[in-house]
């Protein structure tokens, strides 16, 4: 016989396991797992906003990631204050936390962007909202599996990290107490658990060899990045200004003998060409980063593992057959 019943406390038992996971005593801190990294945005911020009524207004850093635009457009036309302020703002005015009205609930940032590998030094801005009582709501797409993992979440602290694409964790301090919107009507499973547990892996950045190799790029290839910029130094990252990125990688990838995974999916070679992602806007978080059109149409990005002796030579010869067939050469 089919049973279609389930019981709305399995969220609570898996987020309680998970908790323990964590070794946060309590009072002290909890775990709460969501399907994915938009959800866990949008359902921590609501959560926050229907717990503190009396804070109307908050603020996000733009330009970072994606994935914040949706849930700030659904507090908006709830008729909450939603504020953006520049990543600049963020990076070299941390002061500016020292002028946040009152009302504020929570202020939404990130450690990291979900593609490039991109790391923000945003501590003293961070600290600055915790030490003023306002909720700092930190989301970060890989940075925590180059990290320890948490044993302590401030007070006012609420991190959010993704593990896959239908996985993300929430570490939430001990004052941000919110229940879920829809999260104990979704089905859970201790299935979920072991693969939040396994999914939370320790990886190693290898920054002399992507240094190295963005080093030695061949011309007309440009490394993205000024050296020693905050990144995370798994993922080599150049454009070019007159090759579609998805063109190099589909050409790039077929000489490495690889088949390319779907957008999203693929942890070898990656592009934020709009002809691998679709969409119109798709890429506009990285204008808003300074990125030009050419430099998002052109990005190339390789991981750590592929960077053998041998891969600046195969990437000359695809830069040499891409510009044949561009030329019309036979």
């Amino acid at each position: 016989m089919k049973i279609a019943f389930d019981t709305p406390l399995k969220w609570q038992r898996v987020n309680e396991a998970l908790t323990d996971d964590f070794g946060f005593k309590p009072r002290e801190g909890t775990a709460h797992l969501y399907r994915g990294l938009r959800h866990a945005i949008l359902e921590a911020t609501m959560g926050l906003v229907r717990t503190y009524p009396h804070k109307t207004k908050a603020y996000y850093v733009r330009g970072q990631t994606p994935y914040f635009e949706r849930a700030m457009r659904v507090l908006a036309a709830d008729g909450f204050d939603v504020q953006p302020i520049d990543l600049s703002t963020a990076l070299n005015q941390p002061e500016w936390v020292d002028q946040v009205p009152s009302e504020t609930g929570f202020v939404l940032y990130a450690w990291d962007d979900p593609l490039l590998g991109q790391v923000y030094p945003l501590e003293e801005f961070q600290k600055r909202l915790i030490d003023k009582k306002i909720f700092s709501l930190e989301v970060s797409h890989q940075g925590h599996f180059f990290q320890p993992r948490p044993e302590k979440i401030e007070r006012f602290q609420l991190k959010l990290c993704a593990l896959e694409a239908d996985l993300a964790v929430g570490l939430f301090g001990a004052r941000a107490k919110i229940s879920g919107l829809s999260c104990d009507s979704l089905v859970w499973s201790s299935s979920d658990i072991e693969r939040a547990k396994a999914s939370w892996v320790s990886l190693v950045e290898d920054q002399a060899k992507v240094s190295e190799f963005e080093s030695n790029l061949p011309s007309p290839a440009k490394p993205l990045f000024p050296k020693e910029s905050p990144r995370l130094w798994d993922r080599a990252a150049f454009y070019f200004e007159d090759i579609d990125g998805f063109s190099f990688v589909t050409y790039l990838a077929e000489a490495l003998e690889i088949d390319l995974a779907e957008a999203g999916a693929e942890g070898r070679l990656e592009t934020a060409s709009l002809s691998r992602w679709g969409g119109v806007r798709t890429m506009d978080w990285l204008k808003q980063q300074g990125l030009s059109d050419n430099q998002i149409r052109g990005l190339v990005l390789i991981s750590q593992d592929l960077l053998d002796t041998s891969i600046l030579q195969r990437i000359q010869s695809v830069q040499a057959e891409i510009y044949r067939i561009q030329n019309g050469d036979k």
